[in-house]
């Protein structure tokens, strides 16, 4: 999401890294060791969560991918700190169904222009929001979309030679805050110091700023948002102070987002509620840029690659892109988890190009959109992919 992007770190609090990771290795080793090989659940994100916190795990920081095919997902902790250690555990799922009528949980998906591809409704972007929204991983090869152009409505009917069957509708109509904004804690958000100390609440460019990054951390953990960018970014600039509270008495003490509005055709007039710890900023993420110099503004990076890539193998450019960046070490740390730190702007097969970024509040790199960069002071670039 353009308006989002976080500037994460950590604070030791008077303990020494080592330390800390040491303790942080036992924590992951206990969560790697609760984590069982297999679980039987409805095949989604959501339901496999519920299975962890019967455990009596705290799934706040965990993300969880299901992958091509759903019969098996991958479970990953990370802390908000490149120094210390990271889970990423692979589970096996075994189905208690197989009707999609039940896999797809949430049955209402607002239509907006970002669906859309030269004017043309994209099945592929429909498709992309429906496994966002249900916590999925259907494909094309599992089922048919049909999608109604004139009210917009979606039929998702299981083909005959794939693992699913059933039939489902998805209508187009608006749906409240909480079926887009699913994570209500965000965890530690780091506010650039210097834009804390100079602004107060009483100044409403200042507090839109800290709106504003807040925001970031919010989309990143909310990924249906993307598809209601443009919507979302014109109710809340047009009117902004009159529909969001922000409670953020200082650092270390639990911060609060609330806002409540309606979008026409898009969102119920409901209300949303976050909690986050705001901390001043140490920042310890990677630029991607050579030798991990700090970008200038707006600045577009030309990076010479020497593979071959297609629509199926994006997770080597990425990872190919770290090693000529920043090298082979750092690349092979993070190389299991780099499918989900960048975005693709766009992709040329044939011209043998890419437009990339990392993504909006990655807790490994370290970037900042246009909207946003004033305030976090880390600058918005692009990565200009060849090959």
């Amino acid at each position: 999401m353009k308006l989002l992007l976080a500037t994460l770190s950590f604070l030791t609090f008077g303990t020494t890294v080592g330390t800390f990771g040491n303790v942080l290795s036992t924590n992951l080793s206990k969560i790697n060791n609760s984590i069982k090989e297999t679980y039987t659940i409805i095949p989604n994100s959501f339901s496999l969560k519920s299975e962890l916190r019967k455990e009596k795990m705290n799934t706040d920081n965990i993300d969880i991918d299901m992958l091509d095919g759903m019969t098996k997902a991958i479970i990953r902790y990370m802390p908000d700190t490149t120094d210390l250690p990271f889970l990423v555990k692979e589970v096996n799922l075994l189905w208690l169904s197989n009707d999609i009528s039940q896999i797809i949980t949430k049955k209402a998906l607002p239509y907006s222009k970002s669906f859309e591809k030269n004017g043309i409704v994209d099945k592929d972007l429909i498709l992309e929001a429906i496994n966002i929204m249900n916590g999925t991983k259907f494909s094309n090869n599992d089922l048919d979309i049909l999608i109604n152009q004139d009210n917009k409505n979606i039929s998702l009917i299981a083909k005959s030679n794939s693992h699913f069957q059933g039939k489902i509708d998805i209508l187009n109509k608006p749906v409240e805050f909480s079926d887009i904004f699913y994570e209500q804690n965000l965890g530690k958000i780091y506010f650039n110091t210097d834009m804390y100390e100079k602004s107060t609440f009483l100044h409403p460019t200042s507090q839109f700023g800290r709106f504003a990054t807040v925001m970031e951390y919010l989309g990143n953990r909310n990924k249906l948002i993307k598809f209601y960018e443009n919507e979302i970014t014109s109710a809340l600039t047009s009117s902004a102070l009159k529909i969001y509270e922000l409670s953020f008495p200082n650092f270390n003490n639990e911060g609060k987002i609330e806002f409540s509005f309606a979008i026409e055709n898009i969102m119920n007039y409901s209300s949303f509620k976050a909690n986050f710890l705001p901390l001043p900023t140490e920042n310890n993420r990677f630029f991607i840029n050579y030798q991990g110099k700090q970008p200038k503004n707006d600045e577009e990076i030309d990076i010479k690659l020497e593979g071959l890539y297609t629509e199926n193998n994006k997770n080597k450019l990425f990872y190919d892109v770290v090693v000529k960046t920043l090298g082979k070490k750092i690349a092979d740390k993070y190389k299991d988890i780099l499918y989900n730190e960048f975005l693709i702007e766009s992709f040329n097969k044939k011209l043998k190009t890419a437009k990339i970024t990392p993504k909006p509040g990655s807790k490994i790199f370290a970037f900042s959109t246009k909207v946003s960069e004033s305030y976090t002071e880390i600058p918005y670039y692009k990565l200009n992919i060849s090959w």
